[in-house]
């Protein structure tokens, strides 16, 4: 025999199982800014799972980023009032209405989503910062393996250019890793990046720089 309270119980989180199961129908896009603590702890989560990943693949960007004083900052200097900017990616229902703070959605191909991405999950990160006059640096680009193959890297790019020429700057600015390979593909043939000589400290040896105009 079951109580009226356990079925209830059992039915309230039935319910709640299956909600948070809601597979997206879409990738929305946000600014995250100070003060927004649900944001910034996607955001936290991501990078995380960003620096994670590079130390997966034998990249230790604390020891010459900062990487726990800059986690422990944000938004730093990615907010909009130092000429910065920090998108979230998260899952979204197709019909979801936009806040805001929302700056783009993008189509979802449910054919390729991982197991288990749900709507309200963080998926996707990139930021921008101030580099030096006139010119932006892309930081922090990094897709979720299960959001993988959806044209993410290249969507949250081309939005984070479009802030930077509303911005004024002239010209944007990475660093990435040749070994990274997908990375590399992105920035120098998808989206016309160029390369150009070190402009800043990289201890690793295959630490490659790319610039492009805006």
């Amino acid at each position: 025999h079951t109580s009226r309270h356990s079925t209830d119980h059992r039915t309230v989180m039935g319910i709640a199982d299956q909600a948070e199961r809601t597979p997206p129908g879409c990738w929305s896009a946000t600014s995250v800014l100070s003060g927004d603590e649900a944001g910034l702890c996607g955001i936290r989560q991501l990078f995380t799972e960003y620096n994670n990943f590079l130390l997966s693949v034998g990249c230790d960007v604390s020891l010459f980023q900062g990487f726990e004083q800059e986690l422990a900052a944000l938004p730093g200097k990615y907010c909009p009032e130092q000429q910065g900017l920090l998108i979230l990616c998260r899952a979204a229902a197709a019909s979801c209405s936009r806040s805001d703070s929302t700056l783009a959605e993008f189509p979802c191909d449910a054919e390729t989503v991982g197991e288990g991405v749900a709507v309200g999950d963080a998926v996707a990160c990139i930021a921008l910062r101030p580099l030096e006059d006139g010119i932006g640096e892309v930081k922090r680009l990094y897709v979720a393996p299960a959001a993988r193959r959806q044209g993410l890297g290249a969507s949250l790019t081309k939005l984070i250019m479009s802030a930077a020429r509303e911005y004024g700057y002239k010209k944007l600015r990475l660093d990435t890793l040749e070994r990274l390979h997908a990375a590399v593909k992105l920035y120098e043939s998808t989206l016309g990046f160029r390369r150009i000589e070190p402009y800043g400290y990289c201890p690793l040896p295959d630490a490659a720089f790319f610039e492009i105009d805006l």
